[in-house]
């Protein structure tokens, strides 16, 4: 017997859960997994309902709940003990609420992310600059750092770019909301003309390539080359502090926001796995959740080959921050004040139209009223809706 999986395409995904695989079928006789790989964009985007008809198991995150609720698409997975209700605490933030939606648990959480800053801590010490707290700290690095030939940083590319404002729109007090009904999301339209203003005047200090990329792009280019001192908000890859992987290892710190305090407000991300409806092995892959969703796994396969566990304890673990370069004592507080994105069936298709079109203002092609109407107009619109 065959267990098929699908995850997303980096090292982050791929190599906790082939490992996970390799250990767990030892262990379950008769039992063996195969991962499959999307890239990022599919990861963020592409419709479930095609994937869920040729897998068994499904990487996805949170904001998809409300259409996997409405197209019955996964296995609900209440019958683990370890998701119950009464089990938050013992994942990082809200990983594992995030994914109980219409009183239901969707997802095993696999993956605990949010939004954060990540910098090259040689290059600020090149520059004798001080590490940023807040964004205003942030412009006033990009202004000293412009006069030594360095840039700051931004993955400002579509949806990439619209998380930013989302941050900072919740940072200063006004998250995005669904209404009662779930029928419309409520943004403050002055909260969000100054989120985008604040990531208007950050990216004047980016290098233009950073309109193209996505957080993946960012890190990439940070690690390779030197031209990038720190971004204030982009969701982070712990394997990138990790020794002997990349050609210069990265640091990370909260989310520098624009008020205090500076590291609340950030974008909860992170991904769970799913058993997909159509699966003739159900029982097999709830007994795989059951153990990868288990403390001694997350910490000795997740985090041991690559990944950011879903639970608390990995994050509390000296060693395993000491591996990725302090990455989760320095992300933790803001993994711990992030704001959930809504849920309803749809939400994703205002993400991404929403996000092309705050792409296209800080491209220069459309004014800021005119983005800012049309990104209010969308978050009302119902066909932005129907996804």
């Amino acid at each position: 017997m065959t267990l098929q999986g699908i995850t997303w395409g980096h090292i982050r995904a791929v190599d906790p859960l082939v490992a996970s695989a390799s250990a767990y079928g030892a262990m379950a006789q008769g039992c063996r997994i195969e991962w499959r790989i999307r890239d990022l964009q599919d990861f963020e985007h592409q419709s479930l309902a095609e994937i869920v008809q040729q897998v068994d198991m499904v990487v996805f995150d949170h904001p998809h709940c409300g259409i996997v609720a409405q197209q019955d698409l996964f296995v609900p997975l209440d019958e683990l003990a370890v998701l119950g209700a009464g089990r938050n605490a013992e994942f990082i933030g809200a990983s594992l609420s995030s994914y109980r939606y219409r009183d239901k648990q969707w997802g095993a959480p696999i993956d605990g992310a949010t939004n954060h800053a990540v910098y090259r801590a040689d290059v600020l010490a090149r520059l004798g600059q001080p590490l940023p707290q807040s964004w205003q700290q942030a412009l006033d690095l990009g202004a000293a750092a412009r006069r030594r030939g360095v840039c700051l940083g931004m993955a400002a590319k579509g949806h990439h770019g619209l998380l930013a404002v989302a941050a900072l729109c919740a940072n200063l007090g006004h998250p995005w909301r669904e209404s009662a009904s779930g029928e419309v999301l409520d943004i403050h339209r002055p909260a969000l003309g100054q989120a985008v203003d604040w990531l208007v005047k950050l990216m004047d200090f980016c290098p233009p390539q950073a309109i193209e990329w996505n957080s993946i792009d960012l890190h990439n280019h940070m690690s390779l080359r030197d031209d990038v001192v720190y971004c204030p908000c982009v969701y982070g890859f712990a394997v990138y502090g990790e020794r002997g992987i990349y050609a210069n290892p990265l640091s990370f710190a909260g989310f520098a926001g624009v008020q205090a305090p500076f590291h609340a407000g950030s974008v909860l991300g992170g991904a769970a796995i799913a058993v997909s409806r159509h699966s003739q092995y159900r029982p097999q892959a709830l007994r795989y959740l059951d153990w990868l969703m288990r403390d001694a796994t997350q910490r000795e396969i997740i985090a041991g080959f690559h990944g950011q566990p879903g639970r608390v304890e990995a994050w509390r673990d000296p060693y395993l921050n000491d591996k990725y370069n302090g990455f989760f004592s320095s992300v933790r507080p803001s993994m711990e004040t992030a704001w959930m994105r809504p849920r309803y069936a749809g939400y994703q298709a205002f993400e991404s139209r929403a996000g092309a079109l705050l792409e296209s203002h800080l491209r220069g092609s459309v004014g800021r009223e005119y983005a800012l109407d049309g990104l209010l107009a969308l978050a009302q619109e119902p066909a932005a809706r129907a996804g």
